[in-house]
């Protein structure tokens, strides 16, 4: 976090992946975070669920649309944030 705080890496935010965060979004990148970059996992496992089913991602229905993740689900989420970070660091070069 002391890197985040000195400015040396954005800070990024994740949301819940059936969630509409665009309110969040606007909040956080306007008010408090102007280099804040977003993760938004919406797309990724709505097509992953399309092609592999619930139940491959999700243990449960915690937030009835959806739950906490498997092991693949969690493989998801970390490969979009790898690429946020690799986006952002390309984009500083």
């Amino acid at each position: 976090m002391s890197r985040v705080a000195a400015g040396d890496v954005p800070p990024e935010s994740l949301f819940y992946v059936a969630r509409d965060w665009i309110v969040v979004r606007i909040g956080l990148a306007e008010h408090r975070h102007p280099g804040l970059v977003f993760v938004d996992n919406g797309p990724t496992f709505e097509e992953a669920i399309a092609r592999q089913g619930y139940d491959r991602l999700f243990i449960d229905r915690f937030a009835r649309e959806f739950g906490h993740c498997t092991p693949e689900g969690n493989r998801l989420i970390a490969a979009n944030v790898a690429a946020a970070i690799a986006d952002q660091l390309l984009a500083g070069e």
